[in-house]
C-alpha cells in the first residue's frame, strides 16, 4: 500500500510540473524569412535560411521557373526559426533572377533569388530593315545581339516578320506577326533586317526590341499578341532559356507566357502554356553578302541529291506569272518558283541557281512537289535541247486517287473553268477541284466551257486543289456526264428543288413519284432541271427519286437523285433552317455551331452539339453575344451552366430589294454592320444599313459576307461569343462552319 502512494503521488507531482511548463502561445500574424535576397554563382548551389511562421507556410514561384527549388516547399507552424535550403542549377546563360514568395494565408515575405551568367554582351549592329542578312543558328543568347525567331510547322521553318505584318492589329498597340517561310542551310537561314530582334540584358531579365518598328515585346493582360511599346516598361521582361532541342524558352516573366507558333494560324503570339505552340529556334545575326556555293547538277540529279543549293542548265519548257518549268533533255522536268515575271521565253537556255525546297498538301498519302525556290535566272548560250514528252491523260478517279508526284510532268486534264475575283478553278468530274496557276494561257481560259487542258503538274495546295501551270488548251470533244448532288433535303413549305446536270451529251430525266413534276425530262450538255411539288402539310417527310442517264460512252451513265421534303413542324416547334436554299425574308433565332472545343489539350465533344444563340448584343465591342443551347426534337434546350446569363432574342432578315440571297440583319431598330472595312472581329449594332450576302458554307450552315466591308460572319472557333467576323483573308481558317436559323412554328 505505501508503494501505491508513493507512485500515485509521484504522478500528481510530474503533471503539476507540466502544467507549470505551458507551450509558447503561437503569433498567427507572425510570418519572417532570414534573407531578403540571394545571390549564386554560374555553378550549381545550395544555400540555407530559416522561416518563423505563426501558421502553415508555402512557398511559391513564378510559373515556368525551373532553375531553382526550394526544400521543403511547405512546413508547420513553428515558434522556433525552421530551415530551408536554396537550390540553383548551373547557369551557362546569362545573369538570370527570380522570386520565392512565402505566405501564410494574407501574410507573404520575398526573397529574391538572383544567379550570375557569363554576362556575355557585343555591341549592337547597326541593320537596314530592307536588307537582306544572314543568321546562323545560336546555342545561347548574347546580351546586344540582332536574332531571328525561327519555328517550325506542318514540316515547314517560319522565321517571326516584325509587328507590323500584322496591318489589321499593328496601328492598335498589338500583333500577332506573321511567319516567313525559311530555309534553313547548314544551320543558316537569309532574312530582312526588319524581321530582327534585339536582345538586352538586364538585372531584371532581357528585353526584346524589334528593328523595322524600333518597338519593344511585351504583355501585362490576359492576351496572347504581342503588345508593343516605345520604351522599356512593366511587362518587357523575358527570361530566355535554352531547351534540350536547341529550341528556346522565352518566358514573359509578368504574366508567365510563353513565345509561340501559334498552332492554329501562321503567326507568332504568346501561350499561356509551354506546350501551346512551337517554340522557337533563335538564329544570330552573322553578317551580310551571304553567298552559297552552289553545286551544279542535271534534272535528274536534282531530285536525288541533298544538297540545297543547286544551279541547273536547262530549257525553258514553260512560262507562268511567276514561274517557269525546264527540261535538259532527261525524262524529268523541273518546276521553279520566282515569285516574279522570270524574264524568260519559252526556248531560251538558262542557268539557274536556287535553293531546293518543296510545295503544297504534306498530309498523309501525299508527296510534295521538290522546286527550284530564291532563284537567280541567267541566260546563256549552251546547247542544250528540251526532250519532247509526251503529255500523261489524267482521269478524274487518278486525279482523286490523289495523284501527287516530286517532279512535275506534262499532263492533259479536263474540266469546266469557273473563275473569281482572284482564282482561276477548275471543275473536274471527281471529288478533286483544279486551280489554274496564274499565265498567259491561263488567263485566256474561256469560262464555263468544258476544256481539255495540256500543262505542267504544279503541286496539290493546301486546300487539296490539283495546280496546272497551262500551256494549251482545247474545247473538250470527249463525252462526259455528271449529277454533282444527288441527294437534296427541302423545308416543308419549299415547292421545288433544283438538279444541276453538267456535261456534253444527250440525256434523259424521269420521277415516277406521284406529285412531283420536272420541267425537262430529257436534253443535251449543262442544265438545271426544276422538280416542282406541293408544301408539305403533313407530319411526315416525303421523298422523291428523279433518274437521270444516258446512252453515250462515259464513266457512270445512270444517277439517281433522292429529294427529301421535311415533315410539317408540329406547332410549338422551332425549325432549324441551315441552306441558303430554304432561308427567306423573316423572324428567326440565330446560332453558332460548335461540336468541340479543345482547352489546355483536351478535346471537349459536346453530345447533344452546341448551338450559340445570339442574345441581340454585342461584346467586348465587337462580337455577339451567345448562350449555349441544344437543339432536340424540334426544341432549342439551354445548357445549364448558360441559363442564368439571358436569353436568345429575335433578329430579322429584311430582303435587299433586287438581289437575289441578300440582306439586312436587324435587330430591334437598328443593323449589323463591320466597324471597320477588311477588320476582324469589328461587329457593332448601328443605323448604318449593311448587305449581307448569303451563301452555304462548305462544312454546314449559312454564311454572310459583306462585300464592301470584306468581312464574313459565322461559326468561330473560340468556346463563347462565337458568332464573330473576319476579315475574308482570315474566313477560311477562323471560321469552323456558317450560322443556323431557328424559326419558332
Amino acid at each position: 500500500m505505501k508503494l501505491k502512494g508513493f507512485i500515485f503521488t509521484a504522478v500528481a507531482a510530474i503533471m503539476a510540473f507540466a502544467a507549470c511548463q505551458k507551450e509558447p502561445a503561437l503569433d498567427s500574424s507572425k510570418l519572417e524569412i532570414s534573407h531578403k535576397t540571394m545571390v549564386f554563382e554560374t555553378a550549381a548551389a545550395s544555400q540555407s535560411m530559416t522561416i518563423t511562421a505563426g501558421k502553415t507556410w508555402v512557398a511559391q514561384f513564378a510559373e515556368g521557373v525551373e532553375w531553382v527549388s526550394v526544400t521543403p516547399k511547405t512546413g508547420p507552424a513553428s515558434a522556433d526559426p525552421q530551415n530551408i535550403t536554396i537550390t540553383v542549377l548551373p547557369n551557362d546563360g546569362y545573369e538570370r533572377s527570380t522570386t520565392i514568395t512565402f505566405t501564410t494565408g494574407l501574410l507573404k515575405e520575398t526573397l529574391k533569388v538572383t544567379q550570375k551568367g557569363n554576362n556575355e554582351s557585343v555591341e549592337t549592329a547597326t541593320l537596314d530593315p530592307t536588307k537582306i542578312y544572314t543568321f546562323k543558328k545560336a546555342d545561347k543568347v548574347v546580351s546586344g545581339q540582332w536574332y531571328v525567331m525561327v519555328a517550325t510547322k506542318n514540316d515547314k521553318l517560319w522565321a517571326c516578320n516584325d509587328p507590323s505584318s500584322d496591318a489589321t492589329n499593328f496601328s492598335k498597340g498589338f500583333a500577332y506577326p506573321k511567319g516567313i517561310e525559311v530555309e534553313d542551310a547548314a544551320g543558316i537561314v537569309n532574312v530582312s533586317g526588319g524581321a530582327a530582334y534585339v536582345f538586352s540584358a538586364t538585372a531584371d531579365g532581357f528585353t526584346i526590341k524589334n528593328n523595322a518598328t524600333n518597338k519593344y515585346v511585351l504583355q501585362t493582360g490576359t492576351h496572347v499578341s504581342f503588345n508593343l511599346a516605345d520604351a522599356v516598361g512593366d511587362g518587357c521582361y523575358w527570361d530566355v532559356t535554352k531547351n534540350a532541342d536547341g529550341t528556346f524558352k522565352i518566358n514573359n516573366k509578368a504574366v508567365s507566357k510563353w513565345i509561340v507558333m501559334q498552332d492554329k494560324y501562321d503567326s507568332f503570339g504568346l501561350s499561356q502554356y509551354e506546350d501551346g505552340g512551337s517554340q522557337p529556334w533563335l538564329y544570330e545575326y552573322a553578317g551580310e553578302g551571304f553567298a552559297p556555293e552552289y553545286k551544279t547538277v542535271t534534272i535528274e540529279e536534282f531530285y536525288t541529291t541533298s544538297d540545297s543549293y543547286l544551279s541547273v542548265k536547262a530549257e525553258v519548257v514553260a512560262v507562268g506569272a511567276k514561274t517557269m518549268v525546264l527540261n535538259d533533255g532527261g525524262n524529268r522536268s523541273l518546276y521553279v518558283y520566282v515569285d516574279a515575271a522570270p524574264g524568260v521565253n519559252v526556248g531560251d537556255v538558262v542557268k539557274v541557281d536556287g535553293l531546293k525546297s518543296t510545295y503544297g498538301k504534306s498530309d498523309a498519302g501525299y508527296t510534295q512537289l521538290k522546286q527550284l525556290k530564291n532563284v537567280t535566272i541567267t541566260k546563256i548560250s549552251d546547247n542544250i535541247t528540251a526532250a519532247d514528252l509526251p503529255a500523261l491523260a489524267l482521269s478524274s478517279a487518278e486525279i482523286d486517287a490523289p495523284y501527287s508526284n516530286e517532279a512535275t510532268s506534262l499532263v492533259t486534264i479536263e474540266g469546266t473553268v469557273a473563275k473569281d475575283e482572284n482564282y482561276i478553278n477548275l471543275e473536274l468530274d471527281g471529288t478533286v477541284l483544279g486551280s489554274v496557276v496564274e499565265s498567259t494561257v491561263g488567263s485566256e481560259l474561256p469560262e464555263g466551257v468544258r476544256l481539255s487542258i495540256t500543262g505542267y503538274f504544279a503541286g496539290i495546295n493546301s486546300r487539296g486543289y490539283f495546280c496546272i501551270l497551262p500551256t494549251a488548251y482545247q474545247t473538250s470533244n470527249t463525252p462526259y456526264f455528271n449529277v454533282p448532288a444527288t441527294a437534296l433535303e427541302v423545308s416543308a413549305s419549299a415547292t421545288s428543288a433544283a438538279i444541276t446536270v453538267k456535261g456534253n451529251v444527250d440525256w434523259t430525266a424521269s420521277c415516277e413519284t406521284a406529285g412531283f413534276t420536272l420541267d425537262k425530262t430529257s436534253g443535251n450538255g449543262d442544265a438545271t432541271i426544276t422538280v416542282s411539288f406541293t408544301a408539305n402539310e403533313t407530319e411526315e417527310a416525303k421523298t422523291a427519286t428523279v433518274k437521270l442517264s444516258t446512252t453515250a460512252e462515259v464513266a457512270t451513265t445512270e444517277y439517281v437523285v433522292t429529294i427529301t421534303q421535311k415533315a410539317q413542324a408540329a406547332a410549338g416547334s422551332v425549325e432549324m433552317i441551315d441552306k441558303v436554299a430554304d432561308l427567306t425574308a423573316g423572324t428567326y433565332y440565330i446560332a453558332a455551331y460548335q461540336e468541340t472545343y479543345t482547352e489546355n489539350k483536351v478535346t471537349t465533344t459536346y453530345s447533344p452539339y452546341h448551338y450559340h444563340l445570339w442574345t441581340g448584343k454585342i461584346v467586348n465591342s465587337k462580337d455577339c453575344e451567345t448562350i449555349r443551347h441544344s437543339y432536340e426534337n424540334s426544341a432549342l434546350v439551354v445548357d445549364a451552366t448558360d441559363a442564368t446569363t439571358g436569353t436568345y432574342a429575335e433578329m430579322e432578315l429584311v430582303a435587299v430589294a433586287g438581289k437575289t440571297n441578300v440582306y439586312y440583319i436587324k435587330v430591334g431598330d437598328l443593323y449589323l454592320t463591320s466597324t471597320a472595312v477588311e477588320t476582324n472581329r469589328s461587329l457593332k449594332l448601328d443605323s448604318e444599313q449593311t448587305e449581307w450576302t448569303a451563301s452555304n458554307h462548305s462544312k454546314g450552315g449559312i454564311i454572310f459576307a459583306a462585300i464592301d466591308k470584306k468581312v464574313q460572319i459565322g461559326s468561330a472557333k473560340a468556346k463563347s461569343a462565337m458568332i464573330r467576323s473576319y476579315k475574308d483573308s482570315s474566313a477560311g481558317s477562323s471560321l469552323s462552319s456558317g450560322l443556323f436559323f431557328f424559326k419558332q412554328n
